[in-house]
């Protein structure tokens, strides 16, 4: 399993550090293309969302980043695997 935490440094001390969000990874299929559940804890709100399941994840194909990116949208997508679209860009012009 894979934990990944956020904390707060208040000015950047560790003797006030405070953990604000964790986020479990676990793999629960092997296979060159595996399945990892995700879970979001908040320390305020609880859990975030529903246990979430990143599917058909290739094992080795870069950083342990991808796969922590790829569950965290997930996770805040509503299981679509998908990051949110993007705003809308103002026109710009050259005179």
């Amino acid at each position: 399993m894979l934990r990944i935490t956020v904390e707060l440094l208040p000015g950047g001390r560790e003797s006030g550090k405070g953990v604000i969000a964790t986020a479990d990874i676990a793999r629960v299929r092997n296979g060159a293309l595996a399945d990892y559940a995700v879970v979001l804890d908040d320390a305020v709100l609880g859990e975030v969302g529903e246990r979430t399941i990143v599917r058909g994840y290739p094992r080795w194909p870069g950083s342990v980043w991808d796969l922590v990116a790829r569950g965290l949208a997930a996770v805040l997508n509503q299981s679509r695997e998908a990051l949110p679209p993007r705003p809308a860009q103002p026109k710009v012009t050259c005179a």
